[in-house]
């Protein structure tokens, strides 16, 4: 634990470090964040150069298998491309690591600000950094969804078909990620008033459906077996997880989304108000922070429906862990970017307090009070190209 300490304060020196500005040949400035680069090849160097950790021997078990690995075959279809090349499974992680993180990389470039975008990447580096440098599956989807999402945002409906097709491709990575296409939804529904009527009735339906089910076992059991295929990793025996411990644990993580929630309305109350005082500030993002939040807010409250799956495997928190980037982004910039524009620290840091709450309850569940220190985080940080 205290070597993971002395890793946060290094990282936390590196986003100290000053940005530089590249003037092309074009006349265009391009701001380069030094810290973020150093961050994210730190990421590549202890994700992809992990060797040894509890799915090691899964992913094994793949490469050896070849396309006679069924369950996802496009990531079957990866694995062997490369090895006919004769590349070995710890050179296609790093290769496919590498190629993730770039993907998270240019969504966060484009949507935060160089001197500040080191402090999305410390947020994801407490949370889920560690679990994601051992499910490369789930990772890969992540980094799919992270990249294409923004697409959604595009005017153009080709755009939309873009982002389908992308989701259905990392689908056949893993299965879980087909859970994300009904988003095209969500866009068109928030941006007309009559559409955005019924989601706002249907969350609210949704919620009091979920605090029904989640507390009563056999409901939860009926709705996870129907869902259970989603998982890229099938969950069996699903009655064996609802023990009491598992139950109640479980709804750590209904606190902790519904804070995340909570922390997303006050972002769009937040930025709504200081977009209609300062009409300057748009130009600081080149886009309406509160149209971003409003829609991470929206989609956060679309999968309410899986809470009651979490009290049955927390595994299935992966739907929420996968889009918790877009939180990062949002929050980074409503702390930073605005906050500090207009001067005003009241909102921001009460924003700031809430989201390391967040994250305290997050990594104090998931690695301390479950036992699962040393299986995840020690065995990234112990075997690995860096330390």
């Amino acid at each position: 634990m205290p070597y993971l300490i002395l890793i946060i304060m290094v990282i936390y020196l590196l986003s100290l470090l000053p940005d530089r500005k590249i003037v092309l040949s074009s006349g265009k400035n391009i701001n380069l964040s030094i810290s973020s680069m150093v961050l994210v090849v730190f990421f590549m160097l202890i994700m992809g150069g992990n060797d040894c950790n509890p799915d090691t021997p899964v992913y094994n078990t793949i490469y050896n298998m070849g396309l006679n690995y069924t369950k996802n075959l496009g990531f079957a279809h990866i694995i062997v491309f490369f090895k006919a090349k004769g590349w070995s499974y710890n050179a296609i992680r790093l290769f496919l690591v590498v190629s993730g993180l770039l993907l998270i990389s240019i969504t966060i470039h484009r949507y935060v600000p160089a001197h500040y975008r080191s402090f999305t990447y410390i947020l994801y580096f407490v949370f889920p950094f560690f679990i994601d440098a051992i499910q490369l599956r789930n990772f890969l989807i992540m980094c799919i969804l992270v990249f294409t999402l923004p697409l959604l945002f595009n005017d153009r409906k080709i755009d939309k078909v873009i982002y389908v097709a992308l989701i259905l491709l990392a689908g056949t990575i893993q299965q879980l990620a087909d859970i994300y296409i009904p988003l095209v939804i969500l866009y068109y529904a928030i941006n007309n008033n009559k559409l955005k009527k019924i989601m706002k009735n249907l969350v609210g339906l949704t919620t009091i459906i979920v605090l029904i089910v989640g507390l009563i076992p056999s409901l939860t059991l009926k709705l996870s077996s129907f869902l259970n295929n989603l998982l890229g990793d099938e969950v069996d025996d699903l009655s064996h997880y609802l023990v009491i411990s598992t139950r109640w644990g479980g709804f750590i993580y209904w606190v902790v989304i519904f804070l995340n929630i909570f922390i997303l309305k006050l972002c769009l109350t937040y930025s709504t108000e200081i977009e209609g005082k300062y009409s300057d500030v748009k130009a600081i993002l080149k886009y309406k922070l509160s149209d971003l939040a409003r829609f991470i807010l929206w989609m956060n409250l679309m999968y309410l429906f899986v809470l009651p799956l979490i009290n049955v495997n927390v595994d299935f928190y992966r739907v929420y862990r996968n889009f918790l980037i877009f939180n990062y982004i949002v929050y980074t910039n409503v702390i930073f970017t605005y906050g500090k524009v207009v001067r005003r620290r009241d909102k921001p840091v009460t924003i700031t307090a809430l989201v390391f709450v967040s994250l305290f309850f997050t990594f104090t569940w998931q690695f301390l009070l479950s036992g699962q220190l040393d299986v995840l985080i020690k065995s990234v940080m112990n075997y690995n190209w860096l330390i």
